[in-house]
């Protein structure tokens, strides 16, 4: 690969778990990207997202829109993103949409799931939550049995409409590819982070929730924040000075 003629610029925005994998040979020759890569830590989660007929008021949440985490496992972080209903191509728009997520345990030592099979045990995840536990948070979505009201679930036409079955039309993924997994901030790992804005190489800038990026944590907003300061880096836009959040040097 040359410079100018196979390309003119580098940004490198993988997910932390999926360095070890492609940037083998920084890690060979740079005593800091080896400690950036041997001080990070990752996790897999799982997610589930639901479209309702019922807006959360109708079924029993009494307390406005909410991100509330801490609630149990195998979900244990709920957002209610009802209003991207009118964003999205929905015959009739869902009165409610609900996103989940949780981390999900690695696969046992020795074992080598598919994506399919670990994707299957958060189907399974999820059947076991809606009937058990999403009740504490909406009471109006149990049946008289105490499972889970199956008929709330918007499905789209042409897929199952019977029962759990109308499970299979939501979402569900279990986030275990090296590039998927969440990013950790753990005690003492932070100084070893290399930031967008890093001169060591020509033409090339990171991004990512695991850079230094004047936010160093495993959000949305570090992310978007580091995405701004490596396209800085590459040509200088954005100005630092518009860049909401970074400590300027």
């Amino acid at each position: 690969m040359k410079l100018g003629r196979d390309f003119d610029l580098a940004l490198l925005g993988v997910g932390v778990g999926a360095l070890p994998y492609v940037s083998r040979q920084l890690i060979e020759r740079d005593p800091a990207w080896r400690s950036m890569v041997e001080h990070s830590a990752s996790v897999p989660t799982q997610a589930l997202q639901l479209w309702l007929s019922e807006d959360f008021e109708s079924l029993g949440w009494r307390s406005g829109p909410v991100n509330l985490s801490g609630f149990v496992q195998p979900f244990d972080t709920w957002a209610d993103m009802s209003h991207l209903a009118p964003e999205e191509s929905w015959p009739v728009a869902p009165r409610a949409i609900a996103y989940f997520c949780s981390v999900f345990p690695d696969a046992p030592p020795g074992t080598q799931p598919s994506t399919d099979e670990r994707n299957e045990e958060v189907f399974e995840n999820a059947r076991r939550f809606l009937n058990r536990d999403v009740g504490w948070l909406w009471p109006g979505a149990k049946q008289p049995t105490g499972d889970f009201l199956w008929d709330l679930l918007v499905v789209p036409p042409g897929t199952p409409q019977d029962g759990e079955a109308r499970l299979r039309s939501q979402f569900w993924r279990a986030n275990v590819r090296p590039s998927d997994r969440y990013t950790l901030a753990l005690p003492g790992t932070l100084q070893f982070r290399i930031s967008p804005l890093d001169p060591s190489y020509d033409n090339f800038a990171v991004c990512g929730d695991w850079t230094d990026c004047g936010f160093n944590e495993g959000c949305v907003e570090s992310a978007v924040m580091s995405g701004r300061l490596a396209a800085h880096a590459l040509c200088g836009f954005p100005a630092l000075s518009e860049i909401v959040g970074y400590d300027h040097p």
